[in-house]
């Protein structure tokens, strides 16, 4: 993630002030971090922080009184904004679904979903439930071989697999079998339609890029080797 926050930078129009790592899940006193996000005077910060790691970073900010908003990619974890409460306001998320953002479609599928599994897709369900449909689809194009499933042409059937989802089409680049999905950035408010954790708080949808948007390079250092 890092490293797609530098490459990005000229095509987002920032400018990359500081950069550091921590231990996972060992931190208990993020203050020091605050420190140095002030030093660089960042006014946005980008973190792949999840759970604990991520709370008690947005918590020793807003004790700080900075006023630095975060960009994440975890921050509808479960539990995540019933424990930030109202220190999770006006920061942003991005995700692979948000119902808003998906229209009558995006209601559709929370409706279905809710009816099997009891509550509203959130953090990982959707985009589970989209790569299962993904293999759905590169499954109707692999035929049994002696009663048995041949692993090595479903790989190769789903580079061609393509589902449409709420809110946009995803597949899979044959190239370093990554799936090219639309992305949803979210901010955390009290006007969501659909609220998270059983609180006055939810995801609205800012911006939904399509998946040729949100998309980047195949890496340099992917030499996929294909089965003969």
């Amino acid at each position: 993630m890092e490293q797609a926050v530098v490459d990005s930078a000229g095509l987002g129009g920032y400018q990359v002030v500081e950069k550091t790592l921590h231990d996972v899940n060992k931190i208990q006193d993020f203050a020091p971090y605050v420190a140095k996000i002030a030093a660089a005077k960042a006014d946005t910060v980008m973190t792949g922080n999840w759970s604990n790691d991520l709370l008690l970073l947005m918590k020793a900010t807003k004790a700080a009184g900075l006023k630095a908003r975060f960009g994440t990619v975890f921050l509808d974890q479960p539990g995540n904004v019933a424990n930030g409460g109202e220190t999770t306001l006006g920061h942003f998320i991005v995700h692979a679904f948000n119902p808003e953002a998906g229209g009558a479609a995006g209601e559709r599928f929370v409706a279905d979903f809710k009816a099997k599994m009891g509550h509203v897709p959130t953090f990982i369900e959707p985009q589970t439930v989209f790569g299962m449909m993904a293999v759905a689809d590169a499954l109707k194009r692999v035929k049994p071989e002696g009663g048995k499933l041949n692993v090595n042409a479903l790989a190769k059937a789903m580079e061609t697999a393509k589902v449409m989802t709420p809110v946009g089409e995803m597949t899979m680049r044959a190239a370093d079998h990554q799936a090219q999905l639309p992305l949803v950035v979210s901010t955390i408010a009290k006007d969501a339609k659909y609220k998270a954790d059983d609180t006055d708080m939810g995801f609205k949808p800012v911006q939904l890029f399509t998946a040729a948007e949100a998309s980047t390079p195949v890496q340099a250092s992917c030499k996929m080797q294909r089965p003969s």
